[in-house]
């Protein structure tokens, strides 16, 4: 008897629900257009969860103006943020300003993309939230890379105001950023079939067992 209990819960423990580690929401890079994020400008576009989670990784692309296709070095400063949504915008600030990311280059062909990496560690329940993004100390007029076409949901908030925009016409695309974070892996229904059928089967065995031993 021992034996079967510590069989199954061995075996409950492999099919149980997994915590891994996945990417949890995507829009990557499809273009070299751009947004204009000289200093002071804030843009934010929105995503949603569905699933609570805790999120480790923010992901997002920058890419230089045409006269500066080809740096390899990114010589701005960029802040990113996670905000509440508050009737289709951001309301209230939920963890960050991020400022450190790694920083990596993609070669594009005509162009460098700089991909950034913001490590983070924020629990969020499954609703919709902001990235607000800020390159707010460099002068020069930095592009945050984007993919998408007319009627994305990238909105701005220009220096020294409260309220939110909707991009010019020209720049009314989804900004480039990936979310990375932990979700639950559930075992497929046919996995539970199995697990039932082999915990059945070694109850045939041990049951067999003891009216062996009883004779």
């Amino acid at each position: 008897m021992l034996r079967l209990v510590l069989t199954s819960l061995t075996v409950g423990a492999l099919f149980s629900p997994q915590v891994v580690d996945a990417q949890i929401w995507s829009q990557s890079p499809a273009g070299s257009a751009g947004i204009d994020i000289t200093g002071g400008n804030w843009w934010a576009d929105s995503f949603v969860l569905s699933d609570p989670t805790t999120v480790f990784l923010f992901r997002v692309w920058t890419h230089l103006p045409e006269e500066q296709p080809r740096e390899t070095t990114w010589p701005g400063s960029l802040s990113l943020a996670l905000y509440s949504d508050l009737s289709g915008e951001p309301g209230t600030a939920i963890s960050g300003p991020w400022t450190t990311p790694t920083t990596a280059v993609e070669d594009q062909g005509a162009f460098n993309l700089f991909r950034h990496d913001f490590a983070v560690s924020v629990p969020l329940s499954a609703a919709t939230y902001w990235l607000v993004m800020q390159n707010p100390t460099s002068l020069e007029p930095h592009f945050w890379a984007v993919n998408g076409f007319e009627g994305g949901q990238a909105i701005h908030r220009p220096p020294g105001e409260t309220d939110w925009y909707a991009a010019e016409t020209q720049y009314r695309r989804s900004l480039a950023f990936e979310v990375y974070g932990e979700t639950s892996v559930v075992p497929e229904p046919s996995t539970w079939v199995l697990l039932a059928t082999g915990l059945v089967g070694i109850g045939i065995v041990a049951r067999r067992r003891k009216d062996e031993d009883e004779v």
